[in-house]
């Protein structure tokens, strides 16, 4: 059988008296060949392997630091909602949908004289005076049904059981996945307005009193000629 295979081949002349001999050494390298080729190979796709888990351990890398970095400014808008929350001046609560308490901010606490130690885990309706239970709980049946409430004029109950006018707008939360969760809370008192309407009130009722008692014909008019004000006679 005739074949070919890889040797490695040393040649030596030796002398031997007057005559040379040449001294050929032949070694069949073939098995060394391939295993040295079946090492590069090897080394190859270590060495591909390595670049590309080099490469999915930089992508890796990357997309950590933009999720810490998404994470961190998260972090940094909650810090901030969180800041704005507590120095605002109108009470902002926040509740689950079944009315529990979850977030009670110091303009809160001051407003309906409860520490936010105290509502957590309490129902909303502490603060509704009893006979206006129905009427809240209608109120929650909407932002259950996801119903936003703007410009609400209600009265409220302290601590202490004093009682308050005010005004709520309640806006539905909801998570990430757009789940209906609870809703936030924010509300005014409004006793210093009410005291100012009341005044204005009287103070147009006199005004009116007086001019009813007039034997002439008075009419108030705004700066556009309309009617605003006129008298009995």
């Amino acid at each position: 059988i005739r074949m070919e295979f890889l040797i490695e081949l040393s040649l030596d002349v030796v002398g031997i008296g007057r005559d040379k001999l040449v001294i050929l050494v032949i070694c069949d390298v073939t098995e060394r060949v391939q295993m040295e080729e079946e090492l590069l190979e090897a080394h190859d796709k270590l060495s591909q392997r390595v670049r590309e888990r080099t490469r999915e351990l930089s992508q890796a890398n990357r997309k950590l630091q933009q999720e810490i970095l998404a994470r961190r400014r998260r972090e940094q808008d909650l810090l901030f909602m969180r800041d704005i929350v507590r120095s605002s001046d109108v009470a902002i609560i926040g509740r689950k949908l079944d009315g529990t308490v979850v977030s009670w901010n110091p303009a809160a606490c001051r407003m309906f004289g409860y520490s936010a130690k105290e509502m957590f885990g309490r129902s909303i309706m502490t603060i509704v005076p009893p006979e206006r239970v129905a009427q809240a709980r209608r109120l929650m049946a909407a932002i259950r049904r996801g119903e936003r409430l703007q410009h609400i004029e209600g009265e409220a109950m302290r601590k202490d059981g004093t009682r308050f006018p005010f005004v709520v707008t309640v806006s539905p939360v909801r998570n990430e996945e757009r789940k209906l969760v609870g809703a936030s809370v924010i509300a005014r008192d409004i006793t210093q307005r009410k005291r100012t309407d009341a005044r204005i009130r009287y103070e147009r009722d006199r005004a009116q009193r007086y001019l009813d008692i007039a034997e002439v014909i008075i009419l108030v008019l705004d700066p556009r000629g309309r009617i605003v004000l006129l008298n009995r006679k």
